[in-house]
């Protein structure tokens, strides 16, 4: 029921956009004037994944997982490939877990942390460039409203972060007990994953992480930048980061499949504030979601069915 439910306002949403805008996604694929800028953009995937693993294996190295950067990138593929029915852009990530814990049952918990404190990476960085990039962007028309909103999810990400990082917290959450023994599964599991973000040696890994996370998603705008330069829009490439941070972290969102509708939604709506049309901004979200997310999918699916037919051959 959740699927349907999620799936009915996915829908809904691209319905409101197409009425709302009166699209016509034919013209807009017609509207494409240089399809070279795509196929350079084809490329950032692959820079993507790499940079991803590299980050990845950072985090696992310091809790005792030994990982090859290849074994990451197929289980950041693969995972891409089976989160696509999942809600959220980053959906993917639930999949993640389950790869990487399933490989290391010894770790169960604190190898899911490494995700989460990747995120909680990310998310500043992303905070970052957004809140920096839209005080100085005076082309904004909106600038006050687009600082407001950065603003406010910056503040809603630091008051989380001094909760998972708060050791007095999780020293109340560790000496919890329950009856039930499905509940006390849980927050076993929970203890170990919280403690693991609490104690994390942050200070080892903080600078080469931040690094890759600031190419990563340095990458990721490179690529909606060349996108729009195929539609024929030169837009400087300080405003997409002025935008685009605010649109990947909304994206996240679990209300629509792989964040579909509300991604192109907010897409149309920041980038009018220097002027695109509706129908370009859509586009744009579309074209880079395939470039970005279905390309790695793509590749994800060839790996996953090759490991079903191994393990058919080896029965």
């Amino acid at each position: 029921m959740i699927k349907i439910l999620k799936i009915g306002i996915t829908l809904f949403i691209f319905v409101f956009l197409i009425w709302k805008f009166d699209l016509n996604f034919v013209a807009v694929y017609s509207q494409i004037k240089y399809s070279k800028y795509i196929f350079i953009g084809l490329l950032i995937p692959l820079l993507i994944q790499y940079i991803s693993a590299n980050r990845w294996k950072i985090f696992l190295r310091q809790i005792g997982i030994k990982e090859s950067i290849w074994s990451l990138i197929k289980i950041n593929c693969t995972s891409i490939f089976q989160g696509l029915i999942l809600p959220s852009s980053q959906g993917y990530d639930i999949i993640r877990i389950y790869q990487i814990e399933k490989k290391h049952p010894e770790n169960r918990g604190s190898a899911s942390s490494t995700i989460i404190i990747e995120r909680i990476i990310g998310f500043i960085v992303l905070c970052a460039l957004g809140l920096i990039f839209s005080i100085f962007n005076r082309d904004l028309s909106n600038q006050k409203q687009v600082i407001l909103i950065i603003g406010s999810i910056s503040f809603a990400l630091f008051i989380l972060i001094t909760l998972l990082l708060n050791k007095r917290l999780h020293a109340i959450i560790a000496n919890k007990s329950f009856n039930n023994k499905y509940l006390q599964k849980f927050f076993s599991y929970f203890d170990k994953m919280y403690r693991a973000i609490a104690y994390f040696p942050y200070r080892k890994v903080l600078f080469s992480s931040v690094i890759l996370i600031l190419l990563f998603q340095l990458s990721t705008i490179i690529c909606v930048y060349l996108i729009f330069k195929a539609y024929g829009f030169d837009i400087p490439l300080y405003q997409h980061i002025s935008l685009y941070p605010i649109i990947s972290i909304l994206s996240m969102i679990p209300i629509t499949i792989s964040g579909f509708g509300i991604r192109e939604g907010f897409f149309v709506y920041f980038y009018s504030h220097i002027g695109v049309p509706a129908d370009i901004a859509i586009g744009v979200s579309l074209i880079n979601y395939m470039i970005i997310v279905l390309t790695p999918a793509m590749i994800g699916g060839i790996l996953y069915l090759l490991s079903i037919f191994k393990k058919e051959k080896t029965i």
